[in-house]
C-alpha cells in the first residue's frame, strides 16, 4: 500500500491482524487507521492501536446509527402488532417462528401435550429429574419443537403456576436440572400419530401416550403401560384397582351418593383378574371426604385426583 493509504475497518475484528497493523503504522508503511471493530471485544486498555496519534477508534456502533434504530423500532413495533392481531410469533427467544395459519392447524395437538404435562405433574411423586418425549408418525411433518415447549409448560405450570410460558419454560426446567429429551421414529405403529411422554422422578417413573382423532379430537390412549381412551379435561379421578366384580358399581355409588355427576369413565387393564386403572372425568372436583372414602373402598388400591 502507498505510504499516504488509511485503512477502515468497521466490518469485523480478526479480518485485520493488528500486530501487523501496528507494526506498519509504526514504521510509516501506512498514514493511519480507524477502527469500531477488533480482535478482542471490547479491546483491551494495553491494545497499542488505542495509544497511536493516527488511528482513530470508536465503539462498535453498527446497530447504533440513527437509520439502524429507527428500524428496529419499526420491527419490533410491527412484530408486537403481527402477534397482537394475526397470532405470528417472529424472533422470539427460546420459540419457533410460527405463523397463525400454524399455530392454528397445530392448536389441538399444542394443547394435547400440554395437558399431558400436566396429567402427570400431578401423578408423579419426588423431584423431577427426566422428562421424554417421543414423538412418531405423521407428526413429524410439524415443527415439534413447540410442541416440546408446551409439554414442558403443562409439566411446569401445574406447580409453578401460570408464570410458565412458551419462552421461559425450558430455562426453568434447566435451572431444576430437568433434562429434557426428544425422540422421534417416522414409523407408524397403531396409531397415525402418536405422543408418548415420560417423566422420571427420584422416586418413580409414569408413562402416557396420546393422540388425536379426526385430526382435532385429543384423547389420551396409554397411561402408565394401561390401554384405554380417555379425554384430557377438566377435574379427572385416577383409581387404580384389582380387577374383579364390583369394583365400578362402588365407585359410581360413592359419586352418585356424594351428589358427583360422572361424565366419562375409562377402563384399563394389564390382564383379566389383574390390575385395573380408571380415570373418571368429573363436574367438579371432590371432597376431601369423598376422596378418602374412595380410598378406602374394597380393592382400591390408589386414588389421584387432577385438573387438567
Amino acid at each position: 500500500m502507498k505510504p499516504e493509504a488509511y485503512i477502515i475497518n468497521c466490518a469485523r475484528g480478526g479480518i485485520i491482524n493488528e500486530k501487523a497493523l501496528y507494526k506498519a503504522l509504526t514504521s510509516g508503511q501506512i498514514a493511519g487507521a480507524a477502527l469500531d471493530v477488533f480482535e478482542q471485544e471490547p479491546p483491551s486498555p494495553d491494545n497499542p492501536l488505542l495509544h497511536l496519534e493516527q488511528v482513530i477508534c470508536t465503539p462498535h456502533l453498527g446497530a447504533s446509527t440513527r437509520e439502524a434504530q429507527e428500524k428496529v423500532a419499526r420491527d419490533i413495533a410491527q412484530q408486537v402488532a403481527d402477534f397482537l392481531k394475526r397470532g405470528e410469533v417472529v424472533n422470539a427467544v427460546n420459540m419457533p417462528n410460527i405463523s397463525q395459519e400454524e399455530f392454528l392447524r397445530d392448536l389441538p395437538y399444542i394443547s394435547l401435550i400440554e395437558r399431558m404435562g400436566k396429567l402427570l405433574s400431578q401423578l408423579a411423586e419426588g423431584r423431577f429429574e427426566e422428562f421424554v418425549l417421543h414423538y412418531s408418525g405423521h407428526v413429524l411433518e410439524r415443527d415439534v419443537s413447540l410442541f416440546t415447549l408446551a409439554a414442558i409448560r403443562g409439566l411446569l405450570s401445574a406447580i409453578l403456576g401460570e408464570n410458565v410460558n412458551y419462552v421461559n419454560a425450558p430455562l426453568l426446567a434447566k435451572e431444576r436440572n430437568i433434562q429434557v429429551v426428544e425422540s422421534k421414529r417416522t414409523e407408524v405403529g397403531d396409531y397415525p400419530n402418536l405422543i408418548c411422554i415420560e417423566l422420571k422422578t427420584n422416586r418413580e417413573k409414569h408413562t402416557v401416550a396420546g393422540t388425536l382423532f379426526s385430526k382435532k379430537d385429543a384423547r389420551i390412549v396409554e397411561l402408565d403401560g394401561f390401554h384405554l381412551e380417555a379425554i384430557p379435561a377438566g377435574h379427572v379421578l385416577m383409581l387404580r384397582s384389582v380387577d374383579v366384580p364390583g369394583v365400578v358399581g362402588n365407585i359410581g355409588h360413592a359419586l352418585g351418593d356424594a351428589g358427583g355427576n360422572i361424565g366419562r369413565m375409562q377402563l384399563g387393564l394389564d390382564k383379566a383378574g389383574g390390575q385395573a386403572i380408571s380415570l373418571v372425568n368429573e363436574d367438579s372436583p371432590v371432597s376431601p371426604e369423598v376422596f378418602d372414602h374412595l380410598r378406602g373402598l374394597p380393592n382400591i388400591t390408589h386414588v389421584k385426583q387432577v385438573s387438567i
